[in-house]
């Protein structure tokens, strides 16, 4: 990697919102690989809630809580899990998020942040999303439990279409579009004013509560 971009510098203040990043890469990607499309409409997502087989995520984080000290397949190795999108999510302090799973057993894990949430639409497989963590106020109670919170299956992946103008923006790469399928409007990003000295001491993080919660 030589180079990489997030949207704010201070963004675990915000977390899990605007935890998205661009890098580029010190040499081409492989010739046999090319970019995935990224998916545009918030509105399709809200179609393909609690559908089965409709989101794919992937990583390379470890394959479960506990690893045994030294066993190399634990994690490094680039996994896919099929599991459910429980919800998608914006709201005032929430902002453009999906709520993955929870499928038990199939989910993410330790290392896999920044890893990707893939979505069928119409037969179709888009990028959707980038891993931020997992969270008792947006999942589960059983993400609570430390000793096996990989098995929940669930976690808390930011939209990325929201951020296709400041992708495009700050790197000098226009993203390709299939106009027919995939030509609706980036969603619109909302974005909180950066906390001052002032507005701390007035409201007391409401928004750094919620970043202590997540677990990456």
């Amino acid at each position: 990697v030589i180079a990489y971009k997030t949207p704010r510098e201070s963004g675990y203040r915000y977390f899990p919102n605007f935890d998205v990043a661009w890098l580029k890469l010190k040499e081409n990607a492989p010739t046999n690989s090319r970019p995935i499309e990224v998916l545009h409409s918030a509105k399709a997502l809200k179609d393909i809630e609690q559908s089965n087989g409709q989101v794919l995520i992937a990583g390379f984080g470890q394959t479960s809580t506990y690893c045994a000290e030294g066993e190399p397949s634990c994690s490094g190795e680039k996994y896919e899990v099929g599991t459910l999108l429980h919800n998608f999510l914006s709201t005032a302090h929430f902002i453009h998020l999906l709520v993955i799973g929870p499928t038990p057993g199939q989910g993410s894990c330790y290392g896999d942040s920044g890893g990707s949430a893939f979505v069928n639409i119409s037969g179709k497989w888009y990028l959707a999303g980038t891993l931020s963590g997992k969270s008792p106020l947006l999942n589960t109670s059983a993400v609570l439990d430390e000793t096996k919170i990989c098995e929940s299956g669930e976690s808390v992946y930011d939209f990325i279409s929201p951020f296709i103008p400041w992708i495009e923006q700050t790197s000098g790469v226009k993203l390709d579009f299939h106009e027919k399928i995939n030509s609706s409007k980036p969603s619109k990003l909302h974005l909180i004013k950066e906390e001052t000295k002032e507005s701390k001491e007035k409201a007391p993080g409401q928004l750094k509560s919620v970043k202590s919660s997540f677990i990456k």
